[in-house]
């Protein structure tokens, strides 16, 4: 079938779009032609929605509620989360794009310090009792051990002691699992090493026989220099 790449698109169609740029544009484009059917090229529809998303931007205005929901919400549950949650309460007026440059300019970002921030200003976290357990953005554990914005710690820290100069690990690379089998404490020289090969795996036996291998090369090179 031939398809054009001028194409008129219904306000259906460009509702759609809009609604669901968060996902991959070449997922979007298979979930659109399974629903309205093989209208456009590829590279037609690419280009229609990044047309659409930068409309999205200029003419959604975030309202003050909706910048308080952010603040609130977005350093704890990341980006994804954020908009699905903001759709369901004040419905779909913004798209991926446009939430990412609003967080950028209310300067939020996901990291441990704003993430223990709103933790402290969420009355909500404050009153679940110490020993809760709750996830952040990326499906990491934390643990509530105290009051206030240091009461919360990953759960790996609080499950493993962690010296410095080590990090700990997932050895099925599921940061929400976090079962002591499945936890490993290694050195960062190790890690890197790891990285740089591409060592670790979704089999956690494939990556414990990868740490031992980096282990036992860097004890090979500091028993050699030793000898030097």
């Amino acid at each position: 079938m031939n398809m054009s790449n001028r194409v008129k698109y219904t306000e259906t169609e460009k509702a759609w779009i809009l609604a669901n740029t968060n996902m991959k544009v070449d997922e979007q484009y298979k979930a659109f032609i399974e629903m309205f059917g093989e209208r456009c090229s590829f590279s037609a529809f690419k280009t229609k929605r990044a047309r659409l998303n930068n409309k999205g931007i200029k003419h959604a205005r975030f309202t003050q509620e909706e910048d308080e929901w952010i603040k609130r919400n977005y350093p704890i549950l990341g980006a994804e989360e954020t908009l699905k949650g903001l759709c369901e309460k004040f419905g779909n007026r913004h798209t991926y794009r446009s939430l990412q440059s609003r967080c950028r300019d209310l300067k939020l970002n996901v990291t441990e310090q704003r993430w223990r921030e709103a933790c402290l200003n969420n009355g909500h976290r404050e009153n679940v009792p110490i020993g809760t357990i709750q996830k952040r953005g990326r499906g990491q554990n934390w643990i509530k051990v105290g009051k206030g914005c240091e009461g919360w710690i990953p759960l790996t820290q609080h499950l493993l002691d962690c010296p410095e100069g080590s990090i700990i690990v997932h050895l099925d690379g599921n940061k929400a699992n976090d079962s002591l089998e499945n936890l490993r404490v290694v050195k960062r020289s190790v890690n890197s090493r790891m990285v740089a090969w591409r060592m670790y795996s979704e089999n956690p036996i494939i990556t414990e026989t990868g740490i031992k291998c980096c282990e036992l090369q860097e004890e090979l090179l500091n028993t050699d220099q030793r000898r030097i």
